[in-house]
C-alpha cells in the first residue's frame, strides 16, 4: 500500500485527520517563520553591538 493510499483511507475513516494534519502544517509554517524572524532580530542586535564596541575602541 503506497503512503498516499494509507492517507486516503484514514481520511474516509477519521474525516477530521486531514484537517489536523493541515492545521498541524500551518502551526510549523508560523513556527518556522517566527524563529527566523527572531534570529534575525537577535543578530541585528549582535552587529549593532558589535558596531558600537568598535566605535569605542576607535575613539
Amino acid at each position: 500500500m503506497r503512503h498516499i493510499q494509507g492517507l486516503e483511507k484514514a481520511s474516509i475513516i477519521y474525516p477530521h485527520l486531514s484537517t489536523f494534519i493541515h492545521i498541524g502544517q500551518i502551526q510549523a509554517y508560523i513556527y518556522l517563520i517566527f524563529n527566523v524572524l527572531t534570529f534575525i532580530k537577535k543578530s541585528q542586535i549582535v552587529d549593532n553591538t558589535l558596531q558600537i564596541s568598535k566605535l569605542e575602541l576607535s575613539s
